[in-house]
């Protein structure tokens, strides 16, 4: 052996014993009977809704065409798309002869008035695709029937680039000035024949039918729904809220000190048109302010008592709601509107911190909490966006308006936080 050979180690006779390892143990995401769930964001519970299979059809009797689109809603009264959707379905010709062209158009436009200030008109859309050409080389006539199958633009080309299409939108605001809104899409079926006794002439008919584009949007995150007080809620998944901070002043003159005030909201600040919304709301301060916001009851002994009604006579003190902002410019001259989209609930929720503890300054502050949720009740179907010199934003709004406001020390008090309206939660699975 030389001496760059090393030795090698002698081959055990036989394998140590082995001995299988125990089965994982099993694992559910459902509660078992002696368990219960603390929070819960949805993510294991998903809602598949299944494309529409119903066809709409639309015919022009005078000239014998008609228009056949697939897959909508059973009895839709208009189509219905969604984003990069398949317009699919076919054309009939009832005389086919003597035709020379059939062509199938989308098409897009937005408008936008300010009364007074004048109107806008944006193309958005003009896509013409062909089905049947005749040519000079061949005598065969146009079938009867020409199926298509076109693919739905998603963007077009604006002034700085590509920018997603608007949805099919509405709206008419009178007043001063009088502000309208009109996002609208059509298919054009355009078909050309040859007149009868005119030696190259032809004659174009067109049917035509609006339809509806809603492109759809998710949530990101699920909201948690969970049974726990919110200040348990807060310490087990911090994560989950986003904190919106503002506080009501108080005249120049008074020597109030101001309301702490922070609306905590879903962290994700993006929620479905169909869903309710939770929160909290604490108001922190010395005891004399919350007396000018809240007068003392003289039959209670406690805030929690004060927080149980936020109404004060014929005035709401405290108000949660969703606001949708429309802003409009044309020529130079904008214009906006708002509405309210859904009102929330309130009820008061025992204090979440110690007096003793929670200080302003060098004065001792009280609170007052309540736990609440809102939710879009008037009737939306998208989102919010923005293209052209249209913008449509949403927001959830803290409001507190003190009792006697002309007088109350404390000034009214309104803060808009931004968030995104969107069509659908994460948890919706749409086959398209």
């Amino acid at each position: 052996m030389s001496s760059n050979d090393q030795p090698v180690a002698p081959f055990p006779a036989s394998l140590p014993p082995y001995s299988p390892s125990s089965n994982t143990p099993s694992y559910s995401t459902y509660p078992s009977a002696n368990e219960q769930r603390l929070a819960s964001n949805g993510a294991d519970f998903l809602y598949r809704r299944l494309a529409p299979n119903a066809i709409f059809e639309k015919c022009h009797k005078r000239t014998g065409v008609s228009l056949t689109l697939f897959h909508q809603e059973d009895g839709a009264s208009i189509p219905w798309y969604g984003r990069d959707a398949w317009i699919e379905g076919h054309v009939s010709l009832a005389d086919s002869v003597h035709v020379e062209t059939v062509d199938v158009k989308l098409e897009g436009r937005l408008d936008l008035i300010i009364a007074e200030g004048g109107k806008k008109s944006t193309s958005m859309l003009s896509n013409l695709s062909s089905l049947w050409r005749s040519s000079k080389l061949s005598d065969q006539a146009c079938p009867h029937t020409l199926p298509f199958r076109i693919r739905m633009p998603s963007t077009f080309i604006e002034h700085d680039g590509l920018r997603p299409l608007p949805p099919t939108y509405d709206f008419i605001c009178p007043g001063v000035p009088g502000l309208s809104v009109h996002s609208s899409y059509t298919i054009r079926i355009i078909i050309t024949r040859a007149r009868k006794f005119l030696w190259n002439s032809t004659q174009q008919y067109v049917l035509k039918t609006d339809f509806i584009y809603y492109p759809r949007t998710r949530t990101t995150t699920p909201v948690m729904r969970t049974h726990l007080s919110f200040s348990s809620a807060l310490k087990i998944a911090p994560e989950e809220y986003f904190q919106v901070e503002c506080r009501v002043n108080t005249r120049t003159e008074s020597a109030l000190a101001p309301i702490n005030c922070n609306l905590f909201i879903p962290s994700s600040q993006a929620y479905a048109i169909t869903e309710s919304i939770p929160f909290h709301l604490h108001l922190a301060a010395p005891k004399p302010s919350l007396d000018a916001l809240f007068p003392i009851d003289r039959g209670s002994s406690n805030n929690f008592s004060r927080a149980i009604s936020t109404t004060n006579g014929r005035h709401r003190t405290i108000r949660v709601y969703l606001l949708r902002q429309i802003r409009v410019e044309v020529r130079g001259q904008r214009v906006w509107r708002t509405a309210v989209l859904g009102e929330g609930q309130l009820v008061g929720s025992p204090p979440q911190y110690d007096s003793d503890t929670t200080r302003s300054g060098h004065e001792t502050c009280e609170a007052m909490d309540w736990d609440g949720t809102v939710q879009v009740t008037e009737k939306i179907d998208v989102g919010g966006f923005a293209v052209d010199n249209l913008v449509v934003k949403d927001f959830i709004v803290l409001e507190i308006t003190p009792p006697n406001p002309s007088t109350n020390p404390l000034l009214v008090t309104r803060h808009t936080h931004p968030i995104r309206l969107v069509t659908d939660t994460c948890e919706d699975i749409w086959d398209v």
